[in-house]
């Protein structure tokens, strides 16, 4: 197989990658999720292009979005390419065939990265999956191909299995003073106020949950997002694929708490959510993550549900499992600068693993 680099514009020739990609088996493993990243997550002096992994004269078989910063953020000075990774990324994945044999194409991949990036020091690979098949594929197969691989944790994610768990269980084991707010609050909600729940998830409805969702993040405690066209983006790719379930809470007629959920592949990922600060007394945003919860339990039926990217405190109380999203750092020691990575690298992990022992030694004589 061949590595080949391309214009994004090869995304909307992907089998699956029209507008809508509905029915992808991933939604952020497809031609949709990297389009709306590449449209409005640039940064200025950046450019963006996609590594296509394929058979001479045929269709490629893998494809990776990449970006091409005007700035090195871990060698200053060196040639960078990195993995098309944004702050809202919940999970890095190639956008594969069905059925790709994973080590073989992460194999040819790695061979043939020199060839279709020529000049580069470095590969950044972040978000990987530790419990998928991606992050050992790709670091067996840079270690193949002569790279020094950097290894790190990305972000937590918290998660929970809930393959033949109803939304009753899933409650009833929720810690007591969870339940004990949610039962509280949503006394106080029906008993003195107008509350009313609403679920966006068609296509014709992605304009009005746009403007619902925006509304209460514009009231929220939130600060405003880094990439302000993406999450419109967002509602309306999902929507046309079949993957957004979006939640709002009105409270006496008014948007009080909005949630993005993504639901795709047997996964339901709670991406993005958000509550008007007036409305705090009541706990809008836990009322919402369990009506919406309930909701995607009882009709999606995936087999977990994940809360995306970050170590909020409040995340295990509903999921109270933790994995790690990874980062691979591939620096090609053909290259002065990527040699001279490696060898910092070297040195860093030298230095880690002596502190490492006189911390241990100096714990046992102590």
């Amino acid at each position: 197989m061949q590595l080949i680099r391309h214009d994004p514009t090869l995304l909307a020739s992907w089998p699956g990658g029209g507008p809508a990609d509905a029915g992808y088996p991933d939604f952020f493993a497809s031609p949709a999720w990297a389009r709306i990243q590449i449209a409005t997550c640039l940064d200025a002096g950046e450019a963006a292009c996609v590594l296509a992994l394929g058979l001479p004269g045929a269709g490629p078989a893998l494809l990776l979005p990449v970006r091409l910063p005007g700035r090195a953020r871990f060698l200053p000075g060196a040639h960078e390419v990195a993995a098309f990774i944004t702050p809202y990324s919940t999970v890095c994945s190639p956008i594969a065939a069905p059925g790709i044999d994973t080590a073989e194409a992460a194999a040819a991949f790695a061979a043939g990265f020199r060839a279709a990036c020529p000049g580069t020091d470095y590969l950044v690979l972040e978000a990987l999956a530790e419990e998928g098949p991606w992050l050992a594929a790709f670091r067996r197969a840079f270690n193949g191909a002569g790279f020094f691989l950097r290894e790190f944790e990305h972000f937590g994610n918290w998660y929970r299995r809930t393959e033949g768990l109803s939304w009753h269980e899933l409650r009833a084991g929720l810690p007591a003073q969870l339940r004990n707010t949610l039962d509280r609050k949503g006394r106080r909600l029906s008993g003195g106020h107008d509350g009313r729940f609403t679920l966006f998830a068609a296509p014709d409805e992605a304009a009005r949950a746009r403007a619902a969702y925006e509304m209460v993040y514009a009231r929220s405690w939130k600060v405003a997002e880094p990439y302000p066209q993406f999450i419109g983006a967002l509602i309306e790719s999902a929507a046309q694929a079949g993957a957004l379930r979006l939640g709002l809470l009105e409270i006496d007629g008014a948007p009080a708490a909005a949630q993005i959920w993504i639901v795709s592949g047997g996964r339901a990922t709670i991406f993005k959510l958000a509550h008007d600060e007036r409305w705090k007394a009541l706990s809008p945003g836990s009322l919402l993550t369990a009506r919406v919860m309930e909701h995607v339990m009882t009709e999606d039926r995936p087999v977990e549900i994940d809360f995306g990217r970050g170590d909020d405190s409040y995340k295990k109380d509903w999921l109270p499992c933790r994995r790690a999203r990874r980062g691979l750092i591939a620096f090609d020691p053909r290259r002065p600068l990527g040699l001279a990575g490696a060898a910092l690298e070297r040195g860093r992990a030298i230095i880690r693993s002596l502190l490492a022992r006189y911390q241990r030694a100096n714990h046992a004589s102590g």
